[in-house]
């Protein structure tokens, strides 16, 4: 009997450290794609797509609201959005945030490529 319960204890933190480290990846990738959205920003500012823009302090005001970023156009408007790598984590925010627009930077491995989804889906044109 106590044997069995050794057993199912050890399982349990196998479990934990597996969900743990998950938990960990997960948000290693996404400050590496918060990093790449920054830079993609900084692009496009470079290239007359957008006048300014911001990334969210991790666990800051705006993060917390839902916010990874914003941008501001040639034109003159605010755009505030989160950054997700999932379509999952897209739906996620869109039930509790149906307001702020999302950007999924999945399958996008180069800046430029970033950049580009960025553009396309806020229609951005140069000034």
């Amino acid at each position: 009997m106590r044997h069995r319960r050794a057993r199912r204890t050890a399982a349990r933190e196998r479990a934990s450290c597996r969900a743990y480290h998950r938990e960990m990846m997960m948000r290693a990738k996404g400050r590496e794609n918060e990093t790449k959205v920054g830079e993609a920003l900084e692009t496009l500012k470079e290239n007359d797509y957008i006048v300014s823009y911001f990334v969210s302090i991790p666990n800051g005001e705006q993060d917390r609201r839902g916010i990874d970023a914003g941008l501001t156009t040639a034109r003159g408007v605010e755009v505030n959005f989160q950054i997700k790598s999932s379509s999952r984590g897209v739906k996620q925010h869109l039930r509790k945030h149906p307001d702020i627009p999302c950007v999924n930077v999945h399958g996008c491995v180069t800046v430029r490529e970033v950049a580009v989804l960025i553009r396309t889906q806020f229609e951005l044109s140069q000034q």
